[in-house]
């Protein structure tokens, strides 16, 4: 289901966003909502995009938070082209992500990417 880790498609530590700073300023910027999931983007002051990842406890357990962690890091790996230099992106699921299957999920994600470049 998921794709392996390839040096064409790599998760560098500089496109994270890691810091609770970085996140609160992103909770700033702009929202889009799915039931499944929220999207939140801002502008930076880098020349690429960031990416960052919440999922609640709400979820489920730790082994139920991680796969969708795995499958948001992996679609933006493999799109990255979708997203905007020097915007921040910020990924939140919601609890109705547990009804959705992984193509659902991919095809919510790229609608939200395509709201958000316009």
């Amino acid at each position: 289901m998921l794709q392996p880790l390839t040096k064409n498609s790599s998760y560098p530590k500089k496109l994270r966003i890691r810091k609770r700073k970085e996140f609160l300023f992103v909770q700033k910027g702009t929202s889009f909502f799915h039931n499944a999931m929220v999207l939140i983007t801002a502008s930076n002051l880098e020349s690429f995009p960031k990416f960052g990842v919440v999922v609640s406890k709400k979820i489920g357990n730790a082994v139920t938070r991680n796969y969708y962690k795995r499958v948001f890091r992996t679609l933006f790996r493999t799109n990255y082209s979708l997203f905007s230099e020097g915007r921040s992106y910020v990924f939140s699921a919601r609890r109705d992500i547990l009804n959705h299957t992984f193509q659902e999920i991919e095809e919510i994600f790229y609608s939200l990417i395509i709201k958000s470049n316009d």
